[in-house]
Order: C-alpha cells, then sequence, then structure tokens
C-alpha cells in the first residue's frame, strides 16, 4: 500500500532530499574528475563561450572568465555539494532554509551554462525541480506549495511522455533497432547486454516498445487508482535503477525519482 502521504510539506521536503542527492552526485563527478574542465580539455571555456556573442562581451566575458576558472569552478562546485548536504541534514519534519536551495538553484543554473555539452536531461530535470523549490519558498503559502507539487509532477508526467512520443514516431525506436545501437555505444553501452540484443532481435523488440509505451501512458498515472499507480513507478523506480546501472548515468536514477512523490500526492 502506498502511504498516506497527504502532507505537502512533507512531499516537498522529500522532494528536496531525492533532489540533494542528485546534485551531489552531479557535483562529485566534476570534483573527482577536475581535468574534465580543463583549459586543455574537451569542455574548455575558452571554446565553449564562443557559442554566443553575449558570453564573449567585454562586460560578461571578464565576469564569466573569472568564475569558470578551473580552480574558481571547483569552488562553486564545493559549494553546491555543501548546500545539498545541508539540505539532507535538516529534520524530515520541516522544508530546508531557502538559502541552501537557492544556492542549488543558482549554481545549477552556472554548471548548466558553463558545460552544455556533456549534460544530459536528468541535469535539466533537477534544475528544473530546484527552480520551482526556490518559487515555492519564496512564499511557501500553503496554495503555493500545493501549486508547486502540480508543476513537479506535471513536469515529470510531460519528460516522460515526449521521450515516448519521440520514440513512438522513430521506427528504429519502434523496432528496436535505436536500443541496440545505444547499447552498442562506448559512452553509454554494455557489451554483453547488446550482444543478447543483437543476436534476439525480438527481445530487443519487445523492451524498446515496453519502455516506449510506459513512457507515453505515464501521464495516466495520475488518474489510476493506488495499486495501479503503485506498478507504474515501481516500473519507473526499475527502468532508472538498470538505465544507470548498464549505461553509467550515475545521476539519472535520483533526478527523475526525486518527483515521485509530487505523483503520489495525487491520491488527494
Amino acid at each position: 500500500m502506498i502511504p498516506p502521504l497527504n502532507d505537502p510539506l512533507l512531499i516537498i521536503r522529500l522532494i528536496e532530499i531525492l533532489g540533494s542527492v542528485s546534485v551531489i552526485i552531479s557535483s562529485l563527478e566534476f570534483i573527482i574528475c577536475p581535468k574534465m574542465v580543463n583549459n586543455d580539455s574537451i569542455l574548455n571555456w575558452q571554446v565553449f563561450k564562443l557559442r554566443h556573442n553575449l558570453l564573449i562581451h567585454k562586460f560578461w566575458e571578464n565576469i564569466f572568465d573569472r568564475l569558470y576558472h578551473p580552480r574558481a569552478y571547483q569552488g562553486l562546485l564545493l559549494a553546491r555539494t555543501l548546500a545539498a548536504i545541508m539540505v539532507l541534514m535538516a529534520p524530515l519534519s520541516r522544508m530546508n532554509e531557502n538559502i541552501f536551495i537557492h544556492i542549488i538553484t543558482i549554481t545549477s543554473l552556472l554548471m548548466l551554462l558553463r558545460t552544455t555539452f556533456g549534460m544530459e536531461g536528468s541535469d535539466q530535470f533537477v534544475l528544473v525541480i530546484f527552480i520551482s523549490l526556490s518559487i515555492i519558498l519564496l512564499d511557501n503559502k500553503i496554495l503555493i506549495i500545493k501549486t508547486g507539487i502540480l508543476f513537479i509532477a506535471a513536469q515529470l508526467c510531460l519528460a516522460y511522455f515526449t521521450s515516448g512520443y519521440y520514440k513512438i514516431i522513430t521506427p528504429d525506436w519502434w523496432n528496436g533497432v535505436s536500443l541496440q545501437g545505444v547499447l552498442n555505444t562506448k559512452n553509454f553501452g554494455n557489451r554483453q547486454l547488446s550482444a543478447l540484443l543483437l543476436k534476439n532481435k525480438t527481445l530487443s523488440k519487445l523492451l524498446s516498445r515496453a519502455f516506449i509505451l510506459w513512457e507515453c501512458t505515464f501521464p495516466l498515472i495520475i488518474l489510476l487508482p493506488k495499486e495501479l499507480k503503485l506498478i507504474f513507478l515501481v516500473f519507473g523506480v526499475l527502468f532508472h535503477f538498470c538505465i544507470a546501472l548498464i549505461m553509467g548515468l550515475n545521476n539519472f536514477f535520483w533526478a527523475f525519482l526525486s518527483a515521485y512523490p509530487a505523483i503520489l500526492y495525487f491520491n488527494r
């Protein structure tokens, strides 16, 4: 049975906790591997800033060159990590102090501006989560909190549906070829699983279609009774866990699960 999560403050607190775990993981990936953002790396800021005229305007260029200097950027990531840890340490019974949520939101925005290449959907979704939390905490009236929960749940439904819709209109996803291709890549692949699906195209097709149908029908979860809703969410947990395990997307699991408490609140 799904627990009676009927307290909007508790729902927001659970979203904060799960989202903060995601923030810590994504920050530590860059902190542990500082060479990824060095001036001689593929993520060199001196090259990245050339993508937009505004970023090379003299005023903004001076600011961002200092902010995104490798050492300064490590400090930004450390501040983001510490803020997330402070969110985790707060009591479960109440929402966190505004300052830590706002620090995570601002640093997440700066990360996305700094490193567009190499970021993924989970990073963007975490940003949506914390922007929503920051807005809620500006005036944490119950109506605002409930509206924020509704927005986060709607964003999760939209994220799944758009992903599924794209796949369902793409023939190679529908027939399983794209799934085989992704698992055969160097960065996100798995040799054993890729070899299995290449030998068994029927299995590849069934797995691909199962994921597509689950994503496309996920918005219906709002209308489902508790028991069926639990099945949908359990499938989602397993889906994200398997993706994280197989493809090495460490942040993928926690980022999207951070919005699951918002879905549970719709039992009300």
